[in-house]
């Protein structure tokens, strides 16, 4: 029999996961910061055509309704955002069928049908 210490192994693995999960953040955080990014230099340039008063009043009113769309844009993707860190599955959690099934004929019994 042979016994061999692999906490060293396992110290790795874990390092290497926890690098890899980094990675992954750090490329969602850019892919989230392009997506506001896009939209927000639009909105900024729309607001500083409206801002210089040289534009006539009919332009103006075309680069409000440009910033306002931009900015709905914006605010559709933050609350996108948000449910889904929201809604993100909860730990599983260890049922006995025998009880499960029987809390859901109590709950769905009365609207099936038998068949016979």
């Amino acid at each position: 029999m042979q016994i061999q210490d692999i906490t060293a192994n396992i110290r790795l693995h874990q390092q290497s996961q926890q690098e890899n999960r980094l990675a992954a953040m750090g490329k969602m955080a850019a892919s989230i910061a392009h997506q506001f990014r896009t939209p927000l230099a639009t909105a900024l340039l729309y607001s500083s055509h409206l801002c210089d008063g040289k534009i006539a009043a009919d332009e103006s009113q075309e680069f409000a309704q440009r910033l306002r769309k931009q900015l709905l844009g914006l605010e559709k993707l933050s609350q996108d955002m948000l449910r889904f860190i929201t809604n993100r599955p909860r730990k599983s959690e260890l049922v006995r069928l025998p009880v499960f099934c029987k809390q859901q004929s109590k709950e769905f019994g009365p609207y099936v049908k038998k068949k016979e």
